[in-house]
């Protein structure tokens, strides 16, 4: 029978000799010893084993699972290992395609936030719902935020804040924490209960950097806006979380502002 030392193993199989040694610790597969000069050796079995565990390595079975299956498992077995494994990857494939439209709708919030600052104009708004928190830093944040991002029926989940149509000018800051999220289509409010709406209407749309407060220059471009077209605020006013950024260690935080109106002469 043909012996194999660890540098003939490393340069026939993809695996280090550090690898090899690794698993040798692990109890995966280990060489022999010669009784006659003490070098440590492989047979050909002994590559066809890990040649195996090349294989259910690569599918993302975990080593001590191959561990567990190699040395004793009927075909039935490892036909069961590998469809738990394809249910597993299935899993992480959906959980991936989750993360990547939570990435691409944040990118889009940076790319929004860049495009529209302090751009002011009338627009028919989506349709929102929302949940009210009672302090900005509520415990209860991260279950509501769980749960509208595990809604079907609701879109790019934000913290967001109400402030109220009567004082809007005059105190500029939050009146009501929330979190909010889109609703692609109106119908599906009737099917969303324990939320509040804010349902697609005729807006005054803008995007600004508010820390406590609404800078008096915003709020000021806002109301020469709102005077020039004839229009007043019919209702509270929306602002959702955007974007962030850190400049000179200050951070600023972006939002965008749904501002309900309708003509003065309605």
């Amino acid at each position: 029978m043909k012996h194999y030392l660890i540098g003939d193993v490393a340069k026939i199989l993809p695996f280090s000799k550090d690898t090899l040694r690794y698993y040798d610790r692990l109890g995966l597969v280990s060489p022999k010893k010669s009784a006659t000069n003490h070098y440590r050796y492989y047979t050909k079995d002994d590559l066809l084993t890990l040649s195996y565990v090349l294989i259910l390595r690569d599918l993302g079975i975990p080593l001590e699972e191959i561990k567990a299956r190699l040395h004793n498992s009927t075909l039935a077995d490892f036909k069961l290992l590998l469809e738990n494994q394809e249910r597993l990857i299935e899993s992480k494939i959906l959980n991936l395609l989750r993360l990547k439209e939570h990435l691409h709708d944040f990118k889009q919030d940076i790319v929004t936030a860049q495009t529209y600052f302090r751009k002011i104009e009338c627009i028919i708004s989506p349709s929102f719902v929302y949940k009210s928190l009672s302090t900005e830093f509520d415990p209860s944040y991260t279950g509501i935020l769980t749960e509208m991002k595990e809604n079907p029926l609701i879109s790019s989940p934000n913290y967001s804040a109400l402030l109220a149509q009567d004082t809007f000018f005059n105190q500029c800051y939050f009146d009501l924490y929330a979190l909010s999220g889109m609703v692609k289509n109106e119908k599906d409010l009737d099917n969303l209960p324990g939320y509040q709406s804010f349902k697609s209407t005729l807006c005054v749309h803008t995007i600004l950097i508010i820390k406590d407060i609404i800078l008096q220059s915003d709020l000021d471009a806002l109301y020469t806006y709102l005077k020039a077209h004839g229009l007043t605020i019919k209702g509270d006013v929306l602002a959702r979380y955007l974007a962030f950024e850190h400049q000179q260690g200050t951070p600023y935080e972006y939002y965008e502002l749904f501002i309900p109106v309708k003509a003065l002469t309605d």
